[in-house]
């Protein structure tokens, strides 16, 4: 019976010792082999936005400046990219000075926006969700930003008199943003809502870069745009649209009410 007992528990062993581990490289934060490469998530950690209940994407501070984007599903999270150090803050820096949000970020419409304000939001396209913090929770400075230059090449000459006078053309290197032409347009891809709300506001679509808008009116707060775009009618965040200041205060407050 002793004998039996002890092959028993040899058979065990060698078995047990044979188990392979488990594999997890579909896992962007686990190598080939299963180890962990990216911060451990928790719902209580030092994540920028630990204390918000409703978040469905956050970030975490790397000690060079970067920034590691997760999304949460409920009580887990998984990691999706890495907003690089350079980028935050130069982008950071530009948005400062030419008063105009930069994106910085994005995988799978999950965002991350420097703002002119000198602070960075997080903005999940999926659900509308937004956190805003202020980039020295993650030692980030911006950096002095640029203007892009002009350049100026030659082009034919106007040779229909005696005197010789070039014709120059303007290319501009790298436009910052949108302009305004009369035509108010989206600056990123933007949702398109039934309500001014994040929360209560069902999502109609999703709107492209770029998306001419026919603009009716706007929220109390001057944050929402009224809309209509291919026959719906709805709302848009006015922060991620060309619209000047000038032009939006103008229009009227709330939904115009047609007389009959």
């Amino acid at each position: 019976m002793k004998r039996l007992l002890s092959l028993v528990l040899l058979v065990i062993v060698l078995c047990t010792g044979f188990v392979a581990s488990p594999v997890y490289a579909q896992d962007p934060c686990r190598d080939a082999q299963g180890n962990e490469i990216c911060p451990h998530y928790n719902s209580f950690d030092d994540r920028v936005n630990y204390l918000d209940p409703i978040a469905t994407m956050t970030a975490y501070c790397r000690d060079d400046g970067a920034l590691d984007v997760w999304i949460i599903n409920g009580y887990n999270g998984q990691y999706l990219y890495t907003a690089a150090a350079q980028t935050v803050s130069s982008g950071l820096g530009q948005a400062i000075a030419t008063g105009q949000p930069v994106l910085v970020g994005d995988t799978a419409t999950l965002q991350v926006w420097a703002l002119p304000t000198n602070q960075l939001k997080l903005q999940d396209g999926r659900t509308g969700y937004t956190f805003t913090f202020n980039p020295s929770l993650c030692k980030i400075v911006p950096t002095a930003y640029t203007a892009p230059k002009v350049v100026t090449t030659p082009a034919a000459s106007d040779t229909t008199s005696n005197e010789t006078v070039p014709i120059a053309t303007t290319v501009p290197v790298q436009p910052a943003v949108i302009p305004y032409d009369g035509t108010v347009r989206t600056t990123t891809r933007l949702i398109f809502r039934t309500l001014p709300d994040l929360t209560e506001g069902l999502v109609i679509e999703t709107l492209a870069l770029n998306t001419p808008l026919t603009v009716i009116a706007r929220s109390a707060d001057n944050q929402w745009l009224y809309i209509t775009h291919k026959g719906k009618k709805g709302w848009v965040f006015a922060e991620f649209t060309n619209i000047p200041n000038s032009v939006k205060m103008k229009l009227p407050i709330g939904i115009p009410v047609t007389k009959k």
